[in-house]
Formats: structure tokens, C-alpha cells, sequence
């Protein structure tokens, strides 16, 4: 489970898959602000690459750099709106 306490963030909660046969793993997180409605919030993972996938179906890639820093980090901006994101293992 990823909540605020594990990992340092705020206003959010995921859960961590692995997917075996894809050799990846699968996080899908949102964030609970009940105040309002459009807040979102970022996190970063140790990954060159990465794809994040939305309720509606969107797939997005995200790559080392998208942030405007090549630091070995991929960056995901995520809402109350679920996402899920693949990691390779």
C-alpha cells in the first residue's frame, strides 16, 4: 500500500501489483482531497520508462526527462480520478 506515511506524500493512497507474466508492476493510486475537487499531486519512481493508464482508457508514456530532468526518475501527476501505472521489474 502507498499512503503519505510510507513514502512521504500527501493526499493520496495507491496499491502495488505484480504482474508476473509482463514482467512489470502495477500501481494504481488517486488522491482523497474532499475539499476540492480539481487537486492533484505528483510522484516519482526509479524508472527510465513508464506507462499510466486512466480510467477512461488514455495510455500515456512517461519518460525519464518529461519533467525537464534527466535524473532516472519518471514523474506522474495523478487526481481523485484513478490511474494506473506500469513499472518494468
Amino acid at each position: 500500500t502507498w499512503t503519505p506515511e510510507t513514502d512521504g506524500g500527501e493526499g493520496y493512497v495507491g496499491y502495488e501489483f505484480d504482474d508476473p507474466i509482463k514482467n512489470r508492476k502495477l500501481i494504481v493510486m488517486w488522491t482523497y482531497w474532499e475539499a476540492a475537487e480539481n487537486v492533484s499531486t505528483q510522484l516519482s519512481f526509479e524508472a527510465a520508462f513508464a506507462i499510466k493508464y486512466d480510467i477512461y482508457g488514455a495510455v500515456t508514456p512517461l519518460h525519464d526527462g518529461d519533467d525537464g530532468i534527466v535524473d532516472g526518475m519518471v514523474t506522474v501527476t495523478f487526481d481523485k480520478d484513478p490511474v494506473a501505472i506500469a513499472l518494468p521489474n
